[in-house]
């Protein structure tokens, strides 16, 4: 194969990983393709904002990573978004560098700026999980046989 084709073929599939809506447990490029799609289809999200030298976005990439990763938190849909490249977005949505902005489809349903702990991010993640997938325990059985007295 020729560098020239092996080059064309490598930018053709990096644009293609850019711009396909991101799968359920990663963290994707954010475009807005992608974003509407897993709207549409009423998916838990969540938008990272992220900038060039930012520890702070780093660290929260980092524990969404691992976070998006594991059960039952792998159900939701992750971008990161470049705050100097989506200036707009920012704007609409009010957002700073380092924010997380959580959806469930097109609804927000909340929002953290520097968090960058694996335990607060994933609280704030789990309030875009459907309790039933959270493996919460229902309600303790009672050890009692027969009427109470």
């Amino acid at each position: 194969m020729s560098s020239r084709l092996a080059l064309t073929f490598g930018a053709a599939a990096a644009a293609m990983l850019l711009t396909r809506p991101a799968a359920g447990g990663t963290l994707a490029n954010y475009s807005q393709e992608g974003f509407s799609a897993a709207q549409e289809a009423g998916k838990p999200i969540v938008l990272a904002f992220t900038a060039l030298g930012c520890k702070v976005c780093e660290a929260q990439t980092k524990a969404l990573e691992r976070l998006l990763a594991q059960s039952p938190l792998d159900a939701i849909t992750g971008f990161q978004v470049d705050f100097d490249m989506a200036a707009e977005l920012a704007r609409t949505l009010r957002a700073s560098r380092s924010t997380l902005v959580v959806f469930q489809g097109k609804k927000e349903l909340a929002r953290e700026a520097g968090i960058t702990t694996d335990g607060q991010i994933r609280t704030l993640l789990l309030k875009a999980v459907p309790e039933k997938r959270r493996g919460k325990p229902g309600p303790r059985p009672s050890n009692r046989t027969g009427p109470r007295p």
